[in-house]
Order: structure tokens, then C-alpha cells, then sequence
């Protein structure tokens, strides 16, 4: 199950380890039939993180239709390939 805190009624937060001491996260920006994500975490995060957040919280991957990343270092951007 992927670790995930409610920031606002539709922003969730997705904490990803990177290294003992680091940590990145991704957003999950909730519309009424679409998400937008902040970032996409590295090449797995989509599937080992994105995915199952989105399930847990009663939402289908497709409902994802948008990207937004705040720069393009391997763990904001390199999900974006599994992201469809």
C-alpha cells in the first residue's frame, strides 16, 4: 500500500525514499473525474507508489490526464514514461 498524507481535501502527498536522510514526493492534485500529478518520482515510483495511491483511494489509473514537473532530475521526471 503507498504511504500517502491528505495535505487539502484534494491534495495528496507522496513521500518517496531516495537515501538514508533524503526523501522526494510526488502530488496527486484530485479533480472531480481527472487527476494532475507534481512530479512522477523516478523510472518505478509510477507503479511501485503513483498506482496503488490512486487505487487506495478509489480512483482508476486512467483518471490521470495530467503532468506537471517542476524540473527534469531523475526523481521528478523519470516516472513520466510509465504515465499514460
Amino acid at each position: 500500500m503507498a504511504d500517502i498524507q491528505q495535505v487539502t481535501s484534494d491534495i495528496y502527498l507522496i513521500t518517496l525514499p531516495i537515501r538514508e536522510g533524503w526523501t522526494g514526493s510526488v502530488l496527486l492534485v484530485l479533480g472531480t473525474t481527472e487527476i494532475g500529478l507534481v512530479d512522477t518520482g523516478f523510472e518505478q515510483t509510477p507503479t511501485e507508489r503513483i498506482f496503488p495511491a490512486v487505487k487506495q483511494l478509489g480512483r482508476h489509473i486512467s483518471d490521470i490526464q495530467y503532468v506537471v514537473n517542476t524540473h527534469r532530475d531523475r526523481d521528478h521526471a523519470e516516472g513520466n514514461a510509465m504515465i499514460k
